[in-house]
């Protein structure tokens, strides 16, 4: 497709963000340098809300300076879009906003759920609830709330209909892996013929690269809502699979609460639920794609992988639930290779440190990896399926998505899907978690938390350096799905601050941001 002319490079809302950072950071450096000057929370927290952005608008820039030379499609990433109008100036945005249908209704939701929110934060973190299930329900339901009324908002980043106040104005858009569905007309028959339904799947971008189970899943939660049978083209179905998953993928908080306990305590675990409910990257896909079905197994893998490893009683119970999960995330997804890798390697240094004998370990590693091979080859042989021949046969489509030509391509890829990915946490809770790691001392990496973070992290790194072009694009989407360790970590750190409006802002601001991007 022919390129886009490059924007305005000095008017632009880059531009503009990179202008608002500096000054926020020359300020605060300023106070800091003054003799006897004192940082107020304020100023430290706006610091952190800028900073992640200040990041976003240089590299934007540079991305600008080279237009010519980057990817032939320019929504490749979140944020390398151009989703504001050029000649629109900041007063007719706002007005335009504004008289958008639905945007006083739904923004007056949005607020009030966030309003909610914040009150169950204080909640729990300050007064303790003596029980934590009540919590992690009143939880559950205010994401559900939130995902749906930001749903609704007026959708910006489309033309036309799109535009109104609508909690379907996305499903327009064929990438969804919605558009699968109709070819799964029954669940046996579907599974035994995929490889002669699998090239009529490119139909929708993603269809063709996922495993059967993808298709599947979307299919079993659009039945447990009614939608058997009803045409997807009709609003009535596509709002069952809407609620659908929603309601399924509000499942992660519980996960994430769960796992962020075992790492640290209750209250970190309460706050990284709830950065990852209100996280930009997981509010603005919730209601129409697949991604927070993906999450609940990847999240769901990390937590049984940490308690199958470090467990000091009945590690089989988390052993054996750990390879049912692994088997079904290679029916969802293929880099399900990648966490199974980050659970090998940290299984192999913490039995190495922990002098691990042979039954030790044939318990704690070998038990999961031989449960998920058992199930895999009685369901591959029963259905008579070809991984391999899945994979391959995908992948060689998922390779005409990135056409990486040369160094600059490549570059503004590694860097671009990870900040864009990071920065979609929220910014706050960004600048969170790299404080975090960037106070790690000789002495953390002595805990098996931190080593865990390690392990997940180095895994990441070296299929996005050296892998194949999908592998790097694909790592860089499912970084999103198991965020909930940085999440987890940066939610310590936002306790640990000495001022409560770290914690209550972090939130505050994903909300808000999630709402202005939609807007």
């Amino acid at each position: 497709s022919a390129m886009a002319p490059a924007p305005s490079m000095f008017m632009s809302v880059p531009a503009w963000v990179v202008i608002a950072g500096i000054g926020v950071e020359g300020f605060w450096r300023a106070v800091r340098r003054r003799p006897g000057g004192t940082v107020r929370a304020g100023t430290q927290f706006a610091v952190w809300a800028m900073r992640p952005w200040l990041w976003w608008g240089l590299f934007n820039l540079v991305f600008s300076w080279r237009w010519q030379n980057g990817f032939n499609n320019l929504r490749t990433f979140p944020f390398f879009a151009n989703l504001w109008e050029e000649t629109e100036s900041w007063g007719q945005a706002l007005h335009r906003i504004g008289q958008a249908p639905g945007v006083v209704v739904w923004g007056g939701a949005v607020l009030a759920v966030l309003a909610a929110l914040v009150g169950w934060l204080a909640w729990v973190l300050w007064r303790t609830p003596r029980r934590i299930w009540p919590a992690l329900a009143s939880l559950y339901v205010l994401t559900v709330a939130l995902h749906l009324s930001l749903a609704c908002l007026p959708n910006g980043a489309w033309t036309g209909g799109g535009r109104a106040g609508s909690l379907l104005s996305a499903w327009h858009a064929h990438a969804t892996m919605l558009y699968t569905v109709p070819f799964v007309k029954d669940s046996d028959d579907y599974l035994r013929r995929f490889r002669e339904i699998q090239p009529q799947l490119r139909s929708t971008i993603h269809g063709l690269s996922h495993p059967p189970g993808a298709s599947l899943s979307l299919y079993w939660i659009g039945n447990a809502l009614g939608a058997r049978g009803l045409d997807i083209r009709q609003p009535e179905t596509r709002l069952r699979y809407t609620l659908g998953l929603t309601l399924f993928g509000a499942l992660n908080v519980v996960i994430i609460f769960l796992l962020a306990r075992g790492l640290f305590d209750a209250r970190t675990g309460f706050l990284a639920a709830l950065l990852w409910a209100t996280a930009p990257s997981v509010s603005i896909y919730a209601t129409f794609a697949q991604d927070a079905v993906y999450a609940v197994f990847f999240n769901l893998a990390l937590l049984l992988a940490w308690h199958t490893v470090t467990a000091v009683r009945r590690p089989a119970g988390f052993a054996l639930g750990l390879g049912a999960t692994f088997f079904a995330l290679a029916l969802l997804n293929y880099s399900w290779c990648i966490l199974a890798t980050i659970f090998a390697i940290f299984a192999l240094w913490t039995g190495r440190r922990a002098r691990w004998t042979p039954g030790v370990y044939a318990l704690r590693v070998g038990l999961p990896l031989a449960t998920m091979a058992l199930l895999g080859g009685v369901f591959l042989a029963h259905y008579r399926l070809d991984y391999w021949a899945i994979y391959r046969f995908s992948r060689q489509y998922v390779d005409l998505w990135y056409p990486f030509t040369g160094p600059y391509q490549w570059l503004m890829a590694l860097i671009g899907g990870q900040l864009d990915l990071l920065l979609l946490l929220g910014s706050v809770t960004c600048a969170a978690f790299v404080a975090a790691t960037v106070n790690f001392r000789k002495l953390d990496f002595r805990e098996p938390r931190v080593i865990y973070l390690a392990v997940l992290l180095g895994v990441f790194a070296l299929p996005l350096l050296f892998g194949p072009n999908c592998l790097k694009m694909e790592t860089a989407r499912c970084w999103n799905w198991i965020a909930t360790l940085p999440l987890a970590f940066a939610a310590a750190q936002l306790l640990r601050m000495p001022d409560r409006l770290f914690a209550v802002g972090a939130p505050v601001v994903s909300v808000l941001t999630c709402a202005g991007l939609r807007l």
